[in-house]
């Protein structure tokens, strides 16, 4: 096959996804004998790549475009493999990302076409054995999708190496600090042999977008960008993505997109964008919020009520909020909050206190929790405005592993 040549694309991709996902039947279908990261049509296997629960622009661009980047590869190599993107949350749930929205429809892809977690039944089809998963933007699977273990057999991630699925993975493990997973999703499809019949401009514009939202536009003071997301970026624009001249606009675009979240409720915010974490049994959560602790108690003065209420629904010991907005004085800030049982709550905030994160206790109008109260909560400013949840997930597991 020529380079150039498109052989599939995008929306024809993601339509005949849908369709097999859907309508096909394959929730049941028995497998005969494993695969290698992509199976035969005729078994009934379906490969799904699938990003973090928390579906932020990252995983969900990553998701999409690295599934694409697979069947446009085994097409060119006569394969009749089958890969489908998964976007991991409930379809309802995608409305409360207003940057995915925008960034998706900016790209000309139907939404629509695009299989969610509830369009498929994971937990029969591993029973049947009849699925393989990518992970990507993530390389440990959630404890309430560990059932998938046996499955994962590609790792695309710029997280810290967990370790995990090193039997089933092998040498399909490419894990590496980035700002973004977008960036190594970009550079291995652009090194491959048809990542000209891939990166088109939408793509292009795609994977840049992402790159710069998590790099903070590549702002230095942020410690989020290396070499290889200067790289990507320089090669997506000699692909269609986004000029140099264009990165402030872009960004600033996303971040509005992305922070308009004035029809949000609370419960709305505390799942929009959420990581999920499960240590020594003590179930956790981390949501990133854009707004800033004070606006938020102002807007909704039951809002103990509402973390209480996210943390019944999902089982939870605690649960944080991390905040992320820029002042009246346009300096960036970070806030946290934190909700639960007394004991763990406690335990995690006096060992938060004595990170590097240099926690602050602030006062955001809801007093304090009455001493023998069965929940508790503690708010604080970030000095340390560089960490986010990439750093505080592995702190948060390493302080409840020697709790």
């Amino acid at each position: 096959m020529a380079s150039g040549r498109r052989v599939l694309s995008l929306s024809t991709f993601l339509k005949k996804a849908r369709q097999t996902v859907g309508l096909s039947g394959i929730h049941g279908a028995r497998a005969h004998g494993p695969g290698a990261g992509g199976s035969e049509l005729g078994d009934g296997r379906m490969t799904f790549v699938m990003g973090n629960q928390a579906s932020d622009l990252d995983s969900m661009v990553c998701c999409v475009v690295y599934s694409f980047f697979l069947q446009v590869r085994a097409l060119s190599k006569g394969s009749r493999c089958r890969y489908s993107p998964l976007i991991n949350i409930p379809r309802k749930h995608f409305r409360l990302r207003g940057d995915a929205s925008e960034a998706f429809a900016q790209a000309n892809i139907d939404v629509d076409s695009i299989p969610f977690l509830d369009d498929v039944d994971l937990k029969q089809m591993a029973e049947s054995k009849s699925i393989e998963m990518v992970l990507v933007d993530h390389n440990k699977l959630s404890a309430s999708q560990g059932f998938l273990s046996p499955h994962v057999v590609s790792i695309v991630d710029h997280h810290v190496d967990e370790k995990e699925y090193l039997s089933t993975t092998a040498s399909r493990r490419n894990i590496h600090a980035t700002g973004s997973c977008a960036t190594l999703v970009a550079l291995e499809i652009l090194s491959s042999s048809v990542g000209s019949s891939v990166v088109c401009p939408e793509i292009a514009y795609l994977l840049s977008s992402v790159i710069l939202v998590d790099t903070c536009n590549l702002d230095p003071k942020m410690n989020k960008t290396t070499q290889k997301d200067l790289d990507a970026l320089a090669l997506l624009e000699k692909k269609g993505g986004v000029l140099k001249k264009d990165y402030s606009k872009l960004f600033n675009k996303i971040l509005n997109d992305r922070n308009d979240i004035s029809n949000l409720s609370s419960e709305e915010l505390l799942i929009k964008d959420t990581k999920f974490g499960l240590v020594n049994g003590l179930h956790f959560a981390i949501a990133g919020v854009g707004l800033d602790l004070r606006a938020w108690v102002f807007r909704d003065g039951k809002l103990i009520d509402a973390f209480q209420s996210f943390r019944k629904q999902h089982k939870l010991q605690f649960a944080m909020a991390m905040t992320v907005f820029t002042d009246s004085k346009g300096i960036f800030r970070r806030e946290m909050m934190i909700v639960g049982s007394p004991s763990v709550t406690k335990h995690v905030e006096k060992s938060l206190l004595a990170s590097d994160l240099k926690l602050s206790p602030i006062s955001i109008g809801i007093g304090a929790p009455e001493k023998e109260s069965e929940v508790y909560w503690c708010t604080f400013e970030q000095g340390n405005v560089k960490a986010s949840r990439k750093q505080l997930m592995p702190l948060l597991k390493s302080i409840l592993t020697h709790r």
